[in-house]
């Protein structure tokens, strides 16, 4: 399942263990309004293909970005999210999603 969500990317990491390229991101979004158990920003990090690390221009984080994901069956049973494309977020108009490739 794909879905946008709209988040402040903080920044990333990216890794290339024997092989294996992988990379993450690390978003925050403000606390739903009421909720008494949290307060400021909900800090997580959400997996992205390695190419897509590389589409995030230099100077730009810590910023506002549309974020498409998928949604998928993580470990434990619980929900993962992975980022399969980005865009920043700006006032007049929007630039292209950019796709890993």
């Amino acid at each position: 399942m794909q879905n946008v969500i709209t988040a402040q990317v903080l920044g990333g990491r990216r890794f290339d263990i024997e092989g294996n390229k992988m990379a993450s991101l690390f978003v925050a979004q403000a606390s739903k309004e009421g909720d008494e158990n949290n307060i400021g920003l909900e800090v997580m990090k959400i997996g992205c293909p390695y190419a897509l690390f590389d589409t995030i221009k230099p100077g730009s984080l810590p910023g506002e970005f549309e974020l498409q994901v998928n949604i998928k069956p993580g470990a434990g049973g619980k929900i993962a999210m992975e980022a399969i494309a980005l865009r920043p977020v700006t006032k007049p108009g929007h630039q292209p999603i950019s796709k890993a490739s």
